[in-house]
C-alpha cells in the first residue's frame, strides 16, 4: 500500500508539474500567498527534479526565510520580499525578521517541511533560522508538554486548545530542527530543546 501511495503521489506531482514550473521568479508570487502553498511547492520540485528547479527552488526558500517572524515562527501578515540575490547565508544571519501578529504553529511545520527539502536540493539555510525555530517551539510548549495552533507575541491564543496534532507537529519540529542544524548550531539550543523534546514525548506515551 505504501509502495502504491507513493506512485500516486509522484504521478499527481508529475501532473502538476507544469503549474509548479510557472514559478519563475519570486516576483510571480501574488500577494498574500500563504506559506503552506510555497512551501509544498519547494517539497514538489525537490522530487520532481531538483538540479532542473534548482533556480525556482532557491526563490521560494528565500521567500520563506524572509517570512520568518521575530519570534522565530510564521504566521500570518503582510508577505516580506526576499531583497536581490537572496538571503540564504553560509552562519552569517539571516534577514532582519518581520513582526507577525498570530504565529501559527500549522503553518509553520509546513514552512520547516519546505526548508528540509530545500535542505535535500542543497540549499544553504543559515543555523539561526533554525536556532530561532527551535526557540519558539520551546517557548510556546505548556508545562504538560502541548501545543496549541495559535500564538500571540509568543503566548498561546486564549482561544486556541491544546491538541495531539499540534502537539505531534511541536515535536516534530523541535526533531526536524535538528536534524538540519550543524553540530555547534545545535550545542547553543540543546540545553533548551531536549527538555521539550521529553516533555513532549511523555505527553504523547500518555495520549
Amino acid at each position: 500500500k505504501h509502495k502504491e501511495l507513493l506512485a500516486r503521489m509522484q504521478l499527481a506531482i508529475r501532473k502538476a508539474e507544469p503549474l509548479l514550473a510557472g514559478f519563475k521568479t519570486r516576483d510571480h508570487l501574488p500577494e498574500g500567498y500563504e506559506q503552506y502553498g510555497v512551501a509544498l511547492t519547494i517539497m514538489a520540485l525537490e522530487a520532481l527534479d531538483p538540479k532542473k528547479y534548482r533556480e525556482k527552488i532557491t526563490h521560494l526558500t528565500d521567500y520563506l526565510i524572509c517570512q520568518q517572524g521575530t519570534e522565530g515562527g510564521w504566521g500570518y501578515g503582510p508577505p516580506y520580499k526576499p531583497p536581490e540575490g537572496g538571503v540564504r547565508t553560509e552562519g552569517s544571519g539571516s534577514p532582519k525578521k518581520k513582526e507577525i501578529r498570530y504565529y501559527d504553529l500549522s503553518m509553520s511545520q509546513y514552512v520547516m517541511l519546505g526548508l528540509w527539502a530545500a535542505k535535500h536540493a542543497n540549499m544553504k539555510i543559515a543555523d539561526d533560522v533554525w536556532i530561532d525555530a527551535i526557540r519558539w517551539l520551546v517557548k510556546g510548549q505548556d508545562e504538560a508538554g502541548q501545543w496549541k495552533c495559535c500564538y500571540t507575541g509568543g503566548k498561546s491564543d486564549p482561544g486556541g486548545a491544546v491538541n495531539m496534532t499540534m502537539t505531534t507537529a511541536g515535536v516534530a519540529g523541535l526533531l526536524l530542527c535538528k536534524r538540519n542544524l550543524s553540530i555547534e548550531g545545535w550545542r547553543q539550543v540543546s540545553e533548551e530543546a531536549l527538555p521539550a523534546l521529553e516533555k513532549g514525548f511523555k505527553h504523547a506515551e500518555l495520549h
